[in-house]
């Protein structure tokens, strides 16, 4: 059976996501098992999508959210600790350096190759052929 395309069928998600991106860091849950994470992260991700469908049909092209959600900056895990299920809803703020491999490769020299174990010569066995 397909999930509500109702906003209002997703009211407790929509709570879930603003106290999430209200928090620095974001939010979890506690649930019962994995199949009720799996459950909650979907109505979760389905919400998200019902909002980024309304932001398109409220704001204009040239607006940030047309066809976004803030909830966007959310990723949303499920975890399983000390034999309880949770499911978090982390904000994505991760500070990474990224640097292109073209940059890199021209800044590092190349250095020679050394084999560890360098092959032995080993003996060439012929092979003979016979009719059978």
């Amino acid at each position: 059976m397909p999930t509500s395309s109702s906003r209002l069928a997703y009211e407790d998600c929509f709570e879930i996501l603003d106290m999430a991106i209200d928090d620095d860091a974001g939010a979890r849950i506690k649930v019962a098992d994995k199949r009720d994470a799996i459950s909650l992260r979907v109505r979760l991700h389905t919400a998200r999508r019902i909002d980024r469908e309304q932001n398109m049909l409220t704001y204009q092209e040239d607006h940030p959210l047309h066809g976004k959600s803030a909830y966007d900056r959310l990723v949303i895990r499920i975890k399983e600790l000390e034999e309880a299920y949770y499911l978090y809803l982390e904000k994505i703020t991760r500070n990474v350096n990224v640097e292109p491999l073209s940059e890199v490769a021209q800044l590092e020299a190349p250095r020679p190759m050394k084999l560890i174990n360098p092959p032995r010569e080993v003996p060439v066995q012929r092979l003979t052929w016979r009719r059978v």
